[in-house]
């Protein structure tokens, strides 16, 4: 059994759904998407598609520098991956823009990632009890699981 069962990567401002990710028919074929991309936006099918094919590049067997894959793989029973597109450039540069919050000025396929991943986060039997170490992590005994583990 693994130290932590779960490890999400998230990363923001992901600029490459719309690059040139299925050009290669071997591509798209191991990773299931059909033909490139038409249209003004990725599905989210194949957005979800490039995150994998982001993770295997990264997490995946063929990595060379596998000590920090490997360490990783046995702390986290799973190890997933979500891109995020840029909020929008008001949102991202929110000091110089004078950004006031308001949810009209933020890219549309941010919000919808947004929906996607949060319920998939709290949808999901392996986020509700979190175990460190075989027992369970709850608000009363995360300071102390957390103090143990840093030193």
């Amino acid at each position: 059994m693994s130290p932590f069962q779960y490890l999400q990567r998230v990363v923001r401002d992901w600029a490459n759904f719309d690059d040139e990710t299925w050009e290669d028919a071997e591509t798209r074929k191991n990773y299931g998407v059909l033909a490139e991309p038409t249209g003004e936006r990725w599905s989210v099918g194949e957005c979800e598609a490039q995150m994998k094919l982001h993770l295997d590049q990264h997490f995946g067997d063929e990595v060379k520098e596998r000590e920090s894959v490997d360490t990783l793989k046995e702390m986290y029973g799973s190890v997933s991956c979500w891109l995020f597109p840029s909020p929008g450039l008001k949102v991202a540069e929110s000091k110089k823009r004078k950004w006031d919050g308001s949810l009209g000025e933020i890219d549309e396929d941010f919000l919808r990632f947004v929906d996607i991943f949060c319920k998939d986060l709290f949808n999901n039997d392996k986020m509700l009890t979190q175990k460190v170490l075989g027992e369970d992590l709850s608000v009363n005994s995360f300071v102390s699981v957390f103090e143990t583990l840093t030193e």
